[in-house]
């Protein structure tokens, strides 16, 4: 009996619910991070925030929640994205389900499973349904667009490879598409500047051609082993920060 191409993309995103259900045992969860991530124009406007709470579940797993609303330069209306992402206890993406909406739009479901490094996607927007599978050619982490708590996982990982330099498969599943991430820590320190505040900051570069003509260029800030902020240089200029750590923002004075 065949199934329909409709059926199996309402199986995957149904699947990556699931995987962070009692099934996985999450009324036994611990909460091991949580916050709030400031997303602005460096030196300039507010873009939007993303609310994240990070959990570790029974029998070792670890699952990523998180809610972020966007106001990308020149709209008007906030995109509101919500993401539930079950991960192995070394921070292997194991499953991916993130809803997207925006005034006036029909809403988007994206479901991921991942198996033996391969992503199998699912894109629903009203009855239209998208399926694509990528296999990595380096392992496969997760960058979709705008959901910058995603950058956290990918310091978790290198310290978990305990590596300061790895190329991996970065999957962006809005756009049914991947790109190689080359990721790198670099041997001087940044110097991060909040008020009257200046602490000092290991940084990570991350670079990748998403197109032939669009780049990534990303660095990364960590102390003590934990994310604290980022500037993306491109393909858009923008910073991001735990609130927590620097209320009223920074400014990078040593990244190179």
């Amino acid at each position: 009996m065949k199934t329909s191409a409709k059926k199996i993309g309402r199986i995957l995103i149904a699947l990556t619910v699931l995987s962070a259900s009692g099934l996985l045992g999450l009324s036994q969860s611990t909460v091991i991070d949580s916050g709030t991530l400031i997303i602005q124009i460096p030196g300039g406007d507010h873009l939007g925030v993303e609310s994240f709470a990070l959990q570790e579940l029974s029998r070792g797993r670890l699952l990523l929640t998180s809610t972020s609303s966007l106001t990308l330069p020149g709209q008007s209306d906030p995109v509101i994205q919500s993401q539930i992402l079950t991960l192995s206890k070394d921070f292997i993406p194991q499953s991916y389900s993130l809803h997207k909406r925006t005034l006036g739009q029909e809403a988007q479901d994206i479901g991921v499973t991942f198996q033996d490094n391969v992503a199998m996607i699912s894109i629903k927007t009203g009855n239209t349904i998208q399926q694509k599978t990528i296999k990595g050619t380096d392992e496969i982490v997760l960058l979709d667009g705008n959901m910058v708590s995603q950058w956290m996982l990918i310091l978790e990982r290198m310290q978990q490879l305990q590596t300061e330099q790895a190329n991996f498969t970065a999957l962006i599943p809005q756009l049914l598409s991947s790109f190689t991430l080359n990721v790198v820590k670099n041997r001087e320190k940044a110097i991060l500047q909040s008020g009257d505040r200046v602490v000092q900051a290991d940084q990570w570069t991350l670079k990748g051609q998403l197109t032939p003509n669009l780049a990534l260029s990303l660095l990364l800030f960590s102390i003590n082993g934990s994310f604290v902020a980022a500037q993306q240089l491109e393909p858009n200029p923008v910073i991001v920060f735990r609130q927590v750590v620097f209320p009223d923002g920074f400014k990078v004075e040593g990244a190179q």
